[in-house]
């Protein structure tokens, strides 16, 4: 991910930053908007033809100079999909803060955090990133200025009152980054350690059930129904019923000519059934490592095709490891610096015990302006 100067001080102003219209610019004040039309025509695993929003946006943000080099500073961004097309507009960043370009940025709010700075390998549009948390509700976030290249980030993540919500969890993570040369090589590399304090999910005096509960065998066939069985009882989310999600992850890359190449790693773990972390696919485990190895190589200035294989491991308590592998293809034109356009797709399973208990593909065609 191409970064602006802008963006290593903000991390969730990077990705329309070069794109952004001025609005008002006066007396050390600017304001401008910024935004994004991002659509996919994808076919997925036993899912018709469709059309989805892959982050379309609209953004507002405001500079303020201070004094002394420093500059306060505000954004707010909507998104208008959450499950379907077009279905939410909502409020997705929030936030504001103090930046100084010797020192770095503070901010605070509804935002991107230090982890959406770790992975480097993954050079597809839409096919994900490997990190398990890039962003939170309520984060105090500090990225410094380079100094040869390094920087360093620190974040605190504020409690919510519902504990259960892991994206607004308490909790810390701490990164180390650097770009720079070796040789007549760029090189990138991103890293990070965190933790964030949860409890146990639950409903406070739920209703008593009665009946039978459905049930099928691994075919459909119905089989004998089984008695429901529901008890009264409260939940606390006392400190008895605390527990912590654990992550870290590196991500490394390096280009050459036309050539990049990358590898990303992410490691996580829980002890609570509840929250678990996901494979490439839809499965969870409590404890997993996952790798995504990229490649890149630019055609043409316009051109690029690209690509990347995925494995790694999870695993919950009492049960047999299980192994995910996948890969993904693309290729991309731009049009210009604001407008492109792709086709990727991909494959993946994980198997458990010499089975295979999901698979998934997937093939997409989209466009993206930005403005």
């Amino acid at each position: 991910m191409k970064k602006t100067l802008l963006a290593l001080a903000v991390a969730a102003m990077a990705a329309s930053g070069a794109n952004a219209t001025v609005i008002y610019d006066k007396d050390g004040a600017k304001v401008d908007l910024y935004g994004r039309v991002a659509l996919e025509v994808i076919k997925a695993e036993n899912k018709r033809t469709d059309v989805a929003d892959k982050g379309s946006r609209l953004g507002v943000r405001a500079f303020q100079e201070i004094g002394n080099g420093y500059e306060a500073l505000a954004s707010a961004e909507l998104r208008f999909s959450k499950t379907g097309f077009g279905d939410d507009i909502r409020a997705q960043r929030v936030f504001g803060g103090i930046r100084h370009n010797d020192i770095g940025s503070l901010t605070f709010g509804k935002q991107l955090v230090l982890g959406d700075h770790i992975p480097k390998a993954n050079y597809t549009k839409e096919m994900g990133g490997n990190v398990f948390l890039d962003s939170h509700g309520k984060a105090l976030h500090f990225m410094s200025a380079k100094f040869n290249g390094v920087r360093f980030a620190a974040d605190y993540y504020v409690g919510h009152s519902d504990k259960a919500k892991i994206d607004e969890g308490q909790g810390f993570q701490f990164g180390l980054f650097y770009d720079g040369k070796l040789g007549d090589a760029n090189v990138r590399f991103g890293s990070g350690y965190g933790e964030v304090t949860a409890a146990k999910a639950g409903v406070a005096n739920p209703p008593v059930c009665e009946g039978y509960v459905a049930v099928t065998d691994k075919d459909g066939n119905a089989v004998t129904p089984v008695k429901r069985v529901c008890l009264k009882e409260t939940v606390t989310y006392g400190k008895e019923e605390e527990f912590k999600r654990k992550f870290a992850g590196v991500g490394f890359d390096i280009n050459y000519g036309n050539f990049t190449a990358g590898i990303d790693w992410a490691y996580g773990k829980s002890k609570n059934e509840f929250f678990k972390f996901q494979t490439f696919g839809s499965k969870t485990f409590e404890k997993i490592s996952r790798f995504d190895v990229g490649v890149k190589y630019a055609v043409t200035p316009q051109n690029s095709i690209y690509g990347g294989v995925l494995f790694g491991t999870g695993q919950n308590a009492g049960q047999a490891k299980a192994k995910n592998l996948g890969w993904k293809l693309g290729v991309d034109h731009n049009f210009n610096s604001s407008t492109f356009v792709y086709l990727e797709g991909g494959k993946g399973r994980t198997k458990q015990a010499g089975e295979t208990i999901e698979k998934d593909s997937r093939i997409a065609a989209g466009v993206r302006i930005n403005f």
